[in-house]
């Protein structure tokens, strides 16, 4: 159906209110790992820092772990993480 004023421009994507929100709002994958690193230094705090105890609270193995701090940027430590 042809619009009644051939002029008038299309209608943006989304209603301007969903594009600001669309633009804050993260993706899943941002969700997630933000989820994940937070979860994790959780483990690191109740574990006192040790990695092994975190792990296992976590259901990981040491290695899994330290693959996960190094791809969230956390490098092998968590010392003073308040994120």
């Amino acid at each position: 159906m042809p619009p009644e004023h051939p002029d008038t421009p299309p209608p943006p994507p989304y209603p301007p209110k969903a594009a600001f929100l669309a633009e804050s709002f993260p993706t899943l994958w941002e969700f997630e790992h933000q989820q994940a690193r937070q979860h994790i230094l959780e483990a690191l705090r109740l574990s006192g820092g040790k990695k092994g105890m975190a792990a296992r609270l976590l259901g990981v193995t040491r290695q899994t772990l330290y693959a996960r701090l190094q791809a969230y940027g956390m490098g092998s430590t968590h010392s003073q993480e308040n994120a």
